[in-house]
């Protein structure tokens, strides 16, 4: 196993974002253009593969005034409880402290608001549903040290 990062020109860009739109969007019936947005081309993307295959995915992003954002973390379903959630992460928490952030914000599921406590995320704001999709998410932050 191992990580690899990538950008949106990359093939595995191309796989990931299949795996984003099977894992986020297709089951409610939404088109695959949903998928991507404005912060694909400025964004970091990790994967954790066993060979070609993907075992984790997420992506960090800038905001601003040192603020960087995870978002689309996904581990397809085959691979849930053995850890790579985490082990992503964490990665992807000691990129940010590496670019020099202050904290990072996310939108977790609340079916996975657990895994992001364990990771020092703390709740910001009380939970919401997602316009497009009814899911229920809630904002979460973790400061970090320098």
């Amino acid at each position: 196993m191992e990580f690899i990062e990538f950008n949106s020109n990359s093939p595995l860009y191309d796989q990931t974002m299949e795996l984003r739109y099977r894992t986020f969007f297709k089951d409610f019936g939404l088109p695959k253009s949903v998928t991507p947005d404005e912060l694909e081309p400025v964004s970091f993307h990790l994967a954790l593969l066993n060979q070609s295959e993907i075992l984790a995915y997420g992506r960090l992003s800038p905001l601003e005034n040192g603020v960087l954002r995870i978002s689309q973390v996904i581990v397809p379903e085959a691979h849930r409880k053995n850890g790579y959630a985490t082990a992503l992460l964490l990665k992807l928490i000691k990129r940010a402290q590496s670019l020099g952030a202050t904290s990072i914000q996310l939108n977790a599921q609340v079916s996975a608001q657990k895994l992001y406590e364990n990771c020092g995320f703390v709740a910001s704001e009380k939970p919401y549903k997602v316009k497009l999709t009814g899911v229920e998410h809630v904002k979460m932050v973790a400061t970090l040290s320098t």
